[in-house]
């Protein structure tokens, strides 16, 4: 088959829907089908526009979103699908309230193959503690709100003309109000964990503390690693153990990190030790989750969260606020406020054999549920059965 992708951020560009997207088109490269890809142009990143990737055709058009709005060459992505189209067998467009499925729902019966709408979950229309830390965030959250409120009130008769939705989790928000509003019973498909997490494989020459609890993402407010960081340093537990915090990059959030330990370690004489790394090659990250004394997730908005399951692979146990469907994983707790987290630390330290049971469930669920190779299968099977729908 031939098969198009659409996707708001692909590589050169990392986050968790470019990883499920990345393995989701490699994984049907690998088993004999043809796959093109449209993503956003990353220029700070890189400024080839059209190139391979591990068998995937990677198109980088001009479109980017700002203040809830999409910006870049419309008409011409618009008239691409409409000339193209027929050249694919299957079209697999991912995400609402991006550019690329956006631009196409006004001219969705011009574009002439099947079409499967790929969700990460949708906008979370509820109201949060932390929308409420400043006037700024609150703005942004009523100003969203109504923006997407009409965008999926009006979107009502085009998202049925998919010939299929796929989200993650049948307690997701996203799968609820699909159900709900539009009368879809989407497909499942859950995220997976990349097989390196897996297997006992231990780099020995990096360098670790010997124990550390860890959080491996982009240094970003969305992620709220200063929850972390300040949860740690005020759990009771011993100074053997010490938090490693890894992102993609340094930035304005990263050096707030800093000046916030800074200032702690200078007001207390008794502080545990915390790493900020960034640039760390992707190998070395399956050694610094597997060698982790347990993963803590204080992210304040989170879907299906990629880093949370590799933790699990990697049979390390969790810690994470009450984000997402996580409360429906095993292999960890979640906390609902800072003072659990707080204590939810000190259990894991002081608890080291409940500590690796957490890790032992949770490694036995994502063996049985993360495995790269299933999600593929499942999509194939799903755009295979779009197909024969078709033909009748």
């Amino acid at each position: 088959m031939k098969l198009l992708f659409t996707v708001n951020t692909y590589l050169p560009k990392h986050d968790g829907v470019q990883f499920v997207t990345k393995y989701l088109a490699e994984g049907l490269v690998k088993k004999g089908h043809t796959v093109d890809l449209i993503t956003r142009r990353c220029d700070e990143l890189t400024k080839v526009e059209d190139e391979v990737i591990n068998g995937v055709h990677v198109i980088r058009w001009k479109a980017d979103t700002k203040h809830t709005f999409h910006k870049g060459d419309k008409k011409g992505y618009q008239k691409y699908l409409i000339e193209k189209a027929e050249e694919y067998d299957c079209m697999i467009n991912v995400g609402t309230q991006t550019s690329f499925v956006d631009w196409m729902l006004p001219i969705m019966d011009q574009v002439k193959c099947p079409k499967i709408l790929y969700l990460h979950s949708i906008w979370d229309f509820k109201y949060h503690r932390c929308d409420f830390d400043s006037v700024q965030n609150l703005c942004k959250k009523i100003w969203a709100n109504i923006r997407w409120k009409i965008y999926y009130l009006r979107a009502k008769k085009v998202f049925k003309k998919f010939a299929k939705v796929i989200q993650l989790h049948k307690f997701d928000y996203s799968y609820t109000f699909f159900k709900q509003k539009y009368g879809i019973d989407s497909v499942i498909i859950e995220n997976a964990a990349e097989k390196d997490f897996f297997d006992n494989f231990i780099d020995l020459n990096i360098k670790v503390p010997e124990k550390y609890f860890i959080n491996v993402s982009n240094y970003m407010d969305r992620k709220n690693q200063l929850e972390a960081l300040k949860s740690f340093l005020q759990a009771d537990i011993s100074e053997e153990f010490e938090l490693v915090l890894i992102g993609s990059s340094k930035n304005q959030y990263y050096e707030q990190l800093i000046k916030y330990y800074n200032t702690y370690c200078m007001n207390n004489s008794n502080y545990k030790k915390v790493h900020f790394l960034y640039n760390i090659p992707r190998e070395n990250i399956y050694t610094y989750v597997k060698r982790a004394y347990a993963y803590i997730m204080t992210s304040k908005w989170e879907a299906y969260p990629i880093s949370l399951i590799e933790s699990m692979a990697a049979s390390v146990p969790w810690i994470s606020t009450d984000v997402g469907i996580v409360k429906y994983l095993p292999g960890g707790v979640v906390a609902k406020k800072h003072e659990d987290i707080v204590y939810w630390i000190e259990f894991m330290a002081n608890n080291m054999e409940i500590a690796k049971e957490f890790g032992k469930i949770g490694n036995e669920y994502a063996i049985k549920q993360f495995q790269i190779n299933k999600k593929v299968d499942l999509l194939e099977k799903c755009i295979i059965d779009v197909l024969e729908k078709e033909k009748k």
